[in-house]
């Protein structure tokens, strides 16, 4: 399914963060004008950016393979979530966990405050759940790291890639 186009605005956001860790970036293949042009149209997945420089900033730790289960040749999957108010609180769902085996690599945007948030998650953590809910705030929107997930936060991109 392509991206809704509702939902570019939050794309361009994760584009802005993610786009100096690209190997576009960083080997000047392509303008940043193009390839943003390419996401607004709805030619880019966000998904498979986040996966890429993902991939390409673990320095050959792994590699991308988009195989059952996993995106990534060590057995890990990416996942991006975005902050938001229901059920009368603040957090992030991370879903489609349910086939995965491997490590999980969250990028979780609060958009109210344009902070990304990263997140490895060992297998073992979520084996029999169906779904994560990263616990942000139940009055405000900050992170509430004295909850369960927030254990597996890592410090920036860069960890995340590890």
């Amino acid at each position: 399914m392509a991206t809704k186009d509702s939902n570019i605005y939050i794309d361009l956001k994760y584009f802005e963060y993610l786009w100096p860790y690209t190997i576009w970036y960083k080997e000047n293949l392509i303008s940043k004008e193009k390839y943003l042009m390419l996401l607004k149209e709805g030619e880019i997945q966000i998904e498979t950016m986040f996966e890429n420089v993902l991939a390409y900033n673990s320095n050959g730790k792994y590699i991308k393979e988009s195989a059952n289960g996993r995106d990534f040749s060590d057995g890990s999957d990416a996942k991006k979530t975005t902050a938001c108010f229901h059920r009368g609180r603040y957090d992030a769902s991370v879903t489609g966990i349910t086939t995965k085996f491997g490590t999980l690599r969250v990028l979780m945007l609060d958009s109210w405050n344009d902070k990304f948030y990263h997140f490895k998650i060992p297998y073992e953590a979520y084996k029999n759940l169906k779904m994560i809910e990263i616990q942000y705030g139940k009055d405000k929107p900050e992170p509430q790291r004295h909850t369960k997930w927030w254990v597996y936060e890592v410090d920036n991109l860069k960890e995340l890639c590890k």
